[in-house]
């Protein structure tokens, strides 16, 4: 259902994101998932990070520094490809199988499942970004138990700059001058008369056509040109 998660998520503005639960245990399977992972989210966007869910069985037999380097690897992988990058663990897999002192200077946010009865009671914001507090939680509209999280920080501090390189035939517009590392922008391209759209694209990557005709980007780390092929066709 994760095609229809997207559409009906993105159609009621909230905010999205994603997670791949992943039982790697050496590079070559984290690289196949990740590989996976981009190919199932290939032209779509998201305003929170893509986490890495490391909680198999398989993953006990390695050590601490085995399987955070492991993590790291498959946060990089995701950061190589623009993507903002996480790792989703319960509280005992982070204390006894993962060593988030090594992931405090990456970028490889924490996202933390930990139930206690109190919620309330605890602050962990010095820990993690995002806290998932219930695994029973209610919402509105939505029936059964809900997983809920508490965050700790904005989608986005620093701010990098959206450069339009507009080109004859056609004009593009953004909805900000600058977005943080992660937020959505989007693009409304509109081609003169005799062209079509061929490709928009920011950076190095192709831009995601959604479904109401604009395209749309995840800002990546640093200021990005957008620009827009278009072509010229005969009218008949």
């Amino acid at each position: 259902t994760f095609e229809q998660n997207y559409r009906d998520a993105s159609a009621a503005g909230v905010k999205l994101g994603a997670y791949l639960y992943t039982s790697a245990v050496n590079k070559s399977e984290m690289k196949a998932d990740i590989d996976a992972l981009l190919s199932t989210i290939k032209g779509k966007t998201f305003d929170m990070p893509i986490y890495i869910d490391v909680e198999a069985n398989r993953q006990t037999n390695l050590s601490k520094a085995a399987l955070t380097e492991l993590v790291k690897y498959g946060c990089e992988l995701l950061s190589e490809a623009g993507c903002k990058a996480g790792v989703y663990a319960s509280i005992n897999w982070f204390k006894n199988n993962i060593d988030t002192n090594l992931l405090s200077n990456t970028d490889c946010e924490i996202w933390l499942a930990f139930w206690p009865d109190n919620p309330d009671n605890y602050n962990l914001s010095d820990f993690c970004v995002t806290w998932q507090y219930t695994d029973s939680g209610k919402v509105e509209g939505m029936t059964g138990n809900i997983d809920k999280d508490y965050r700790y920080a904005a989608l986005s501090a620093e701010k990098h700059t959206v450069i339009i390189e507009q080109a004859a035939g056609g004009s593009i517009a953004a909805d900000r001058e600058t977005a943080g590392y992660g937020e959505r922008v989007t693009l409304t391209v509109t081609p003169e008369a005799g062209y079509d759209i061929i490709s928009v694209r920011y950076g190095d990557y192709e831009a995601a056509r959604m479904e109401n005709g604009t395209y749309a980007f995840s800002m990546p780390k640093n200021d990005v040109t957008v620009t827009a092929r278009v072509h010229a066709y005969a009218p008949p």
